[in-house]
Order: C-alpha cells, then structure tokens, then sequence
C-alpha cells in the first residue's frame, strides 16, 4: 500500500541514514577509499502520527543510482549550503548493490590542492573519523504488514542517494568504519559475525517478501509490455496510412520488429522521395509530409532536457509530474508544462547556454568560424526559425520554456496556506463582477376553507462585489549573463518571481483577515450594505465572543456557534461544521494534537472521550497570525473568495528581444482578486 511520503528532521526535507566506510581499504595513492552505503537496516522515526520504522529498499530495481555514478558530492555534516564543504567526490561509476549493500568508492583531492580535506581523508585512514551518513531522497513508502503490540514498518520501495557526508556520530547503532578485506585476510571480526548474522535475518524476511511481490510485478511488467506493443502497432499504422500504403503493408511492418519511430522514418524517405517526382507551375517542389516530431522539436526538446539537467531543475520538474497526478484544481496550462517533459539531453549534454545557442546557430546553416561567445548568444536571439514561420528565436524559445518551467514550478509548490480554506471563483473582466447571496422563502401557510392561497414572497439576496486587478513586474536578461553561463542564477530570480505571484495572494487573503484586529475587512450585511462593520461580529451571529483558550470544550464551542447559523432571511438552520483550523504558529502543536487525541484534555474528568477529535480536516499553523486569535472555516460554505481573471489559476510569463538592453526582457503578472463572500461560513475565537 502507497502511504504518503513521511516527514524528515533534516532542515533541507530530506533523510539522512548512517553509512560504513571500510579504512583498511584506503589506497594513498589513487586517494580513494570504499564505502558501504547503505544495508537498508530499519530506522526507528518519529511524526506527528508518532514512532514508526522505515527501512529502506534494497533490491536493484528500487534504487536510483544515477546521482551517485554521475560524480555525486562527499560533504562535511550533510553541508550543503557552499562548495567549500565538498571533501572529495564518489568515483563516477563505482556506485552499485551487491548482495543487500550498497557500495561505492569515495575519492579525495590531493593534499595540495585542499589542505582541509586531507586531514578528514588522514583521519579516516588512521580510524579517528569513524561515521559517515547518507543523504536520500525517498519517492516511494509502502506499509507493511503490521504485527501487534510492534511499530509500523514503512518501506521506501522508491527511493535515491544523492550525496554522502562524513558525520560526528550516524543515525545506525554501530554503523562507522570498517573493512571489508583486510590485506586479503577474509577473517571477520565477532562484531562482524553479528552483524552478518542480523543481516542474514533481514535478507531472508526481504526475500520472502520479494517472492510475495513478484507475481504483481509481473503482471505490472506484462501489462506494461501489452501497452507499448499496442502504441507500436498504432503509430506503425497511422505512418503507414499516411503513406498510403494498404493494409497487407502494414501487416508486414506490424509483424516484423521495427519500432513506430523507424517505421516513421521510413515512411517520410518514402514521401519525400515521392515529392522530388512532381513538381507544381512555379517549378517548386512540393513540400514533403512531415511525421511524427521534427529535427526541430527534437533539437528543442533536447536542448530542454539538457538545461534542466544542468541546472539542477529535476526535483521541481518530478514534483510537478507528482503534483498533477493528485491535485485536480491545477490549472490546465501548469499541467501540460510539465505533463511530458524530455529527460534525455542526448548530444547536448552538459553544454553551456552559449553552446547550444551556437549548435542552433550552426543547424540553421550560420557558420560560426571566428565568433566570440557574446556574438555567438547575440545571433542566436535574434534568428528567426526555419523559412521564418517562427515569430521567436529557436534559442530565445528554450530560454521561454526553461524559465517558464521554474516560474510555474516555484509558484504551484510554494507553500501557500490561502488554498486550504478559501474558494476559487473566476471573473470575466476587469469591472466590478456581483456575486449574489440569495434569500429563502419562509413556511407556506396555512389556507382555511373561506380564504385564498397567500401570495409566497422570496426576499431579495444580498450582493457582493468583487474585483480583479492586475499584479506584475518586468526583468531583464542580459546577454553577458547568458555568455558568463550565470543561467543558475537566473533561473533562482526565475523561481523567485514564481514565489512572488504566489506572496501576493497570500498577503492579499492575509491582510483581508487580519483587518480590524483580526475581526476582519469591512464587509456588506443585510441592514447595513454599505458595509461599514468587519466581516467577524456578532450581527453576522459568527463570532464566539466567550473569548476563552484553545481547548477540546472551547473548539467545541466554536463549532456550535457554525451549527446555529441561519440562511440570509432566518428561516432554517444550515447545519454547517467547521472543516478547517486556522492559528497562529504557536498553537499549531497543540492544535494538532487536539484533533486527533483520544481523550479530552479537561484534566477534571477522567479519560473523557475527546468530542472534537477528527473534527478538522485540516490544522493550519501560520505566522502570518499572532496573539491567540482563531479561525475555524467550513468546505461547504464560501467564507473568502479568490477570483481569478477567466479562471486562470497560474500567473502569465512573456518573454521578448530587449530594446533598451541587449537581452531579453521577461514580463510576469497574475490576474485576480480578494474578498470575503459569506460570512457564515467562518467562526473566530480572540482566544485567551
């Protein structure tokens, strides 16, 4: 079973496990010295849904080593904030499982060149450093069969190295240095019997478990096979078809083993041939049909997958792809931005920008013999597509949908707390836009034999307007930045700017709020549409006014004064419950624990039953509220609405040649607006 990812203690969200660096295996001259990374030995953890195990994987098919072969870091204390903390590097290639551990070999700098990281690599050699951790990403947790009266166990059966760092003391009871050849003695130590023994138990319970997941597997892989085959057989046939070549034809190309992608390669020689042979009255050749992809897409695409691999955008891209697959409100643009996106970089890896652009210039028939790299960048912004169809440059276009990517990315995973309790609306245009509360008919009544049915009145609703306005900014590009191959900090401005549509919302939804002490903007009421009282008080009946602290009796309170509130014109009860808590941070422990404790908190009574656990669907701690004020919201009812410009959720990024600098220039704005709607659909509490 899937479980969602648990949360770590490590300040960058990510999970360290203790590692085993064999000394005995130190070569002073190559510098190296192997590593036993990982056992996958259980971990005890701890979250808000208390202890628990996670071990991890450690069969080939649930590691990624790709990281660790490609040269990952060897850190001091999991440092990750400067490269000066880089002690040496993890020998490209040496990474890899054998029998249950995972190994690699770590290289150091000579002694000249890095003073400090040769007294870690003295200190190893003479067994005076001794533990070494793991710095991992996991991608996938799965919960295993749970004995009674033990912890949890959560098996990460997706998951990636990424870097390993020499540490005062690992996460593993006795995990440190080690040997796994003494001077080619086998002999093992007590200790390393013991420790083979247990890890012998593990294999064995990983193995049985291994065999119960295989048929499933299978079935997995043979689906999968069954699908691919079936895209196969479709792509060879619309090729085909294209062609028009008859059925029997097909057949022929379906039943032999060439992929769609050759069989499309075939058929465009075919056409292309057959369009040398006719010509039209101007002498002109007739252009041939193009399948499939072009040179052009695939140099693009590439090109992409090149620059976000160097760049190291990977993280945001898999947790966009992660994102779209569970949020249903993610906007359509967002999700095809991120739905296909290329990871093969092929022979544009690892170039700068300044040499793609002069591989775009070069497969556009501009000889680049003798250019400078400003020239180089200069040319390649300017260069309009193949037969000029493109009213953007090839280059200028990968510049767009890299930062167009990490624009996106930072404001769709920017932890924005306004989503969790405020409604999505949408505006046609700039003007005032009403939204209408509507009134309620009372009972019907009573007709006596003598009189006549009594007209049935509907009271007029009340009205709300709400606005949308514009946000943004312009910034520059700079064509040294691209030539200097500063990208990485481009692409942080980039994120940056995602991060700011996605402040201004929430300091919009915020300052609504927090207005007038907390109580709220000013908000239109049905005796006073001016609206010239706040939004909380007691006329709107959606206040507690007892004022009293965070507690099981007080939130049950507050979900009391929701239940008694009445349509617009008082005649029926809306029955609505509080689904969402809002407090400041520092209540956010407790109220957590509240929701979700067995027994009530009134230390009076013993063990009474906790009448509001489970109440919340969501707890949200914020520091953007202070004091001890309180918001409880409902899902069912419109408290504060966000209204976005036709709907559209994600901010706008454009992207032009400079005029007033030589470069781009990149515009950035968001269309909406804030306001409180219906305010029976939130309580507050000043709390004490």
């Amino acid at each position: 079973m899937a479980v969602p990812i648990k949360k770590s203690s490590d300040p960058y969200g990510l999970a360290l496990r203790a590692a085993t660096i064999q000394p005995k295996s130190v070569n002073p001259e190559a510098r190296t010295v192997d590593v036993m990374w990982s056992t996958g030995v259980r971990v005890r953890q701890r979250d808000w849904d208390g202890a628990y195990y996670e071990e991890l994987d450690m069969s080939p098919g649930a590691v990624r080593l790709g990281r660790l072969n490609n040269g990952a870091p060897f850190l001091a204390d999991h440092n990750r904030s400067s490269i000066a903390n880089i002690l040496g590097v993890i020998k490209p290639g040496s990474a890899r499982i054998e029998n249950g551990q995972g190994l690699a070999t770590i290289r150091f700098p000579k002694a000249e060149d890095d003073p400090e990281a040769d007294k870690v690599f003295r200190k190893i050699q003479d067994g005076i450093i001794t533990s070494v951790s793991v710095g991992n990403q996991i991608y996938k947790l799965e919960k295993q069969p749970q004995v009674k009266g033990e912890l949890p166990v959560y098996r990460a059966v997706d998951w990636e190295p990424f870097e390993l760092s020499a540490v005062p003391c690992p996460a593993e009871d006795g995990a440190g240095f080690r040997a796994l050849a003494v001077h080619g003695s086998n002999a093992m130590t007590e200790e390393e019997k013991r420790a083979a023994a247990e890890k012998a138990a593990q294999d064995a319970v990983r193995a049985a478990e291994l065999k119960a997941s295989e048929e499933t597997r299978r079935a997995a892989d043979l689906k999968a096979a069954a699908e691919g085959e079936r895209l196969r057989i479709t792509g060879i046939t619309l090729a085909c078809r294209t062609a028009k070549l008859d059925q029997k034809e097909i057949d022929v190309f379906i039943a032999s083993d060439k992929t769609a992608d050759q069989v499309r390669t075939l058929m465009l020689e075919k056409l292309y041939a057959e369009s040398e042979k006719t010509e039209i009255d101007n002498h002109q050749k007739q252009p041939a049909i193009e399948v499939g992809t072009t040179e052009r897409e695939k140099s693009l695409r590439g090109a992409e997958a090149a620059m976000i691999q160097r760049y190291g955008m990977f993280e945001t891209v898999r947790a966009m792809q992660e994102k779209i697959k569970t949020d249903i409100q993610l906007s359509a643009r967002a999700a095809n931005a991120f739905r296909d996106v290329a990871t093969d970089p092929g022979e544009f890896a690892g170039m700068r920008p300044s040499r793609i652009a002069q591989e775009f210039l070069e497969r556009a028939g501009k000889s680049t013999r003798g250019w400078s790299d400003d020239k180089i960048v200069e040319q390649a912004l300017s260069l309009r597509g193949s037969a000029g169809e493109q009213t953007t440059s090839d280059f200028t276009a990968l510049l767009q949908n890299i930062m167009y990517k990490q624009f996106l990315g930072q404001y769709e995973l920017a932890d924005a707390t306004w989503k969790e309790f405020c409604f999505v609306d949408s505006v046609q245009d700039f003007r005032p836009s009403n939204r209408f509360r509507s009134g309620t008919m009372g009972p019907v009544q009573a007709k006596t034999e003598a009189n006549e049915f009594q007209n049935i009145v509907v009271p007029d609703g009340l009205k709300q307007v709400i606005n949308a306005q514009t946000k943004g900014g312009i910034f520059n590009v700079s064509r040294e930045a691209l030539v200097n191959d500063d990208m990485g900090a481009i692409l942080s401005t980039i994120g940056q700017a995602g991060d700011s549509a996605g402040l201004a919302i929430e300091l919009d939804v915020y300052t609504l709020l927090t207005a007038n002490s907390g109580l709220g903007a000013n908000f239109a009421t049905p005796g006073n549409p001016a609206g010239s009282t706040p939004f909380f008080n007691a006329n709107n009946s959606n206040v507690n006014a007892t004022g009293s602290a965070l507690s099981v009796e007080a939130l049950e309170a507050d979900r009391i004064v929701m239940a008694q509130q009445k349509d617009l014109n008082n005649n029926w009860f809306l029955n609505i419950r509080p689904s969402v808590l809002l407090v400041p941070v520092g209540l956010g422990g407790y109220a957590k624990v509240i929701n979700r404790m067995e027994y009530s908190d009134d230390s009076s009574v013993f063990q009474r039953p906790n009448m509001v656990r489970g109440l919340f669907n969501k707890v949200i701690d914020t520091p953007r509220l202070s004091g001890t004020r309180r918001y409880l919201f409902s899902d069912k009812v419109k408290a504060i609405v966000v209204a976005f410009l036709n709907g559209e959720r994600s901010p706008f990024m454009e992207q032009r040649l400079g005029f007033r600098i030589d470069g781009t220039e990149i515009k950035i704005r968001i269309d909406y607006g804030t306001q409180f709607f219906d305010a029976k659909g939130a309580v507050t509490n000043a709390g004490a």
